[in-house]
Order: C-alpha cells, then sequence, then structure tokens
C-alpha cells in the first residue's frame, strides 16, 4: 500500500516507496501535487517514530550505514 506524500498523516509511515505510474485519460494532463507526486509507504507507525515497524529497522540500524560509535 503507499498513498500519496500529500495525502499522509501523522500516523502514516514515511518512508519514501516508487511512485506509481500515474492514470491518464484521454485529454486529461497531469499535474504534479506540491511535493511531486511522491509517495510514502502509508502503514501505522510504530509509537515515537515516523516509520512503521518494518521501515523503523532499516532506518535505526546502525551497522547499514556504518555509524558505529566505539
Amino acid at each position: 500500500m503507499s498513498i500519496p506524500l500529500l495525502a499522509a498523516r501523522r500516523s502514516h509511515c514515511r518512508w519514501f516507496v516508487p511512485t506509481p505510474e500515474p492514470v491518464r485519460s484521454g485529454r486529461e494532463k497531469h499535474r504534479p501535487d506540491a511535493f511531486g507526486d511522491r509517495h510514502v509507504c502509508g502503514a501505522t507507525v510504530k509509537p515515537g517514530s515516523s516509520y512503521c515497524p518494518e521501515h523503523c529497522l532499516r532506518v535505526y540500524d546502525t551497522r547499514a550505514s556504518g555509524d558505529r560509535k566505539s
């Protein structure tokens, strides 16, 4: 499930996902929204975070970025 960033609320995961192709019909021109039509995960966030449990692990995993404090 993904939702447009423009429609995301505080309770939605803010992990950016690939934007689906817009559906165009006939003569209708596509007009991007204020955020360039970017989409976010949209799942329910983990308390105290801006991400769902799955994406929270990716964001806060220090080993993935090599950011280790000794």
